[in-house]
C-alpha cells in the first residue's frame, strides 16, 4: 500500500513537472514576440495623432478577416481581433474617448455577443488583461475572480493542440505579426475549396468554424445587456454608426436558417428597434468558394472584393 502511494506521488510529480515545463517553453518561445493586439494599439495611438477625425471598423475575427480599412479610405482604422466581444470593443473605444473624434463606426456583428455566456471569460484574454482595471460592471454581472482562476489554469495546464504544436514547431522561432498602419493584419489568406472539403454535404455542421460556434449559447430571448451598453455609448460619442453581418458560406447560411433562424431574425429586429443602420451581407458571395478561407472567414481575395462592395454601399447610404 505504501509503495503504491509512493509510486502515485512520483507519477503525479513527474506529470505536473512535465506540464509546467511544456507551458514554460511555449511562453519562452513567444516571449519576444509582441501580440497583434498590442501592435494594433500602438498603431492606433499613432494613427489618431495624424487625423483629427477617424472612422473605425471594430469586431471579432469576422471583422478582421472580411474588411481591409485601406480600401475604405485613408482615415479608416480597424481594431478587430479573434473572439473580441462587444464589451471589449466598448472598453477600447471608451479608453480612447478623450483622444479622438470618431465620425463613423462600423461594427461587424458576432452572434455570440447576444449569448448568456460570460464575455470576460469567453472573449480575448489579451484584451481582458489590457483593460482589466475597467472590466467590472455596476451590478456584478461577472467578477474578476473567474478571470484570475482562468489565467492560473492556463498558466499551469496546456491542451493537446499546444503540446503537438510545441513538438512540431519548437525549432521555429515565433514570427512577429505584420500589422498595417491602419490596423489590418497582413496575411496571405489562401482560399479553401469548401465544396470539396465538405463533400457537398449541406448538413455538415462539424466543419471549420460551424455556426454552432457562434449560436450555441444564444437563446431566442437575446441577452441585450452588453450590446445596450455599447450602443448607448456610440449614440453619444459618434456621428454615424452601421452594423454589418459579414459574408458567410452557403453551408453556414443553410444551417443558420435550419437551426437558428429565429435568433438571427431577433438580432436584425434589435437593430431595427434601435433605429440603427443594419446591413446583411451573409449571402453576398453565395457559392463562390474562392472568396472563403473557411465557413465564416474570407480569403485575401474575398477581403478585397467585399471591402469594395462595402465601400460602395456606405457611399450610397450616408
Amino acid at each position: 500500500m505504501n509503495q503504491f502511494l509512493f509510486k502515485t506521488c512520483v507519477f503525479l510529480f513527474i506529470w505536473t513537472f512535465s506540464i509546467c515545463t511544456f507551458s514554460y517553453l511555449i511562453r519562452k518561445n513567444n516571449s519576444n514576440v509582441e501580440s497583434a493586439q498590442n501592435l494594433k494599439i500602438k498603431n492606433f495611438k499613432q494613427f489618431i495623432k495624424e487625423h483629427n477625425k477617424i472612422n473605425i471598423v471594430i469586431g471579432s475575427s469576422l471583422s478582421r478577416q472580411s474588411i481591409n480599412p485601406k480600401v475604405l479610405g485613408d482615415n479608416w482604422f480597424t481594431f478587430s481581433n479573434p473572439s473580441q466581444n462587444i464589451y471589449q470593443s466598448y472598453k477600447f473605444l471608451e479608453y480612447f474617448s478623450d483622444s479622438i473624434m470618431i465620425d463613423t463606426i462600423l461594427v461587424v456583428v458576432s452572434p455570440f455577443d447576444f449569448s448568456d455566456q460570460n464575455p470576460l471569460i469567453s472573449g480575448l484574454k489579451e484584451l481582458n488583461h489590457i483593460f482589466k482595471e475597467d472590466t467590472i460592471l455596476v451590478d456584478n454581472y461577472y467578477d474578476l475572480l473567474k478571470l484570475s482562476a482562468q489565467e492560473k489554469l492556463e498558466y499551469f495546464f496546456i491542451d493537446y493542440e499546444k503540446m503537438v504544436s510545441l513538438v512540431k514547431k519548437r525549432a521555429q522561432p515565433a514570427t512577429q505579426p505584420v500589422i498595417s498602419n491602419q490596423g489590418h493584419r497582413i496575411v496571405d489568406w489562401e482560399p479553401s475549396n469548401l465544396d470539396k472539403r465538405f463533400n457537398h454535404d449541406l448538413d455538415d455542421i462539424k466543419s471549420s468554424f460551424p455556426l454552432h460556434f457562434y449560436y450555441s449559447s444564444v437563446d431566442t430571448n437575446l441577452n441585450l445587456f452588453f450590446y445596450d451598453i455599447f450602443i448607448n455609448y456610440i449614440k453619444k460619442n459618434t456621428k454615424y454608426s452601421v452594423f454589418v453581418l459579414s459574408p458567410k458560406s452557403k453551408y453556414y447560411t443553410y444551417n443558420q436558417e435550419k437551426f437558428y433562424g429565429k435568433q438571427k431574425l431577433n438580432i436584425k429586429n434589435y437593430f431595427k428597434k434601435q433605429n440603427l443602420p443594419f446591413m446583411d451581407f451573409e449571402k453576398v458571395f453565395k457559392t463562390k468558394g474562392k472568396y472563403f478561407r473557411d465557413n465564416v472567414h474570407l480569403s485575401s481575395f474575398g477581403i478585397k472584393k467585399f471591402s469594395i462592395i462595402l465601400k460602395d454601399r456606405l457611399r450610397q447610404t450616408k
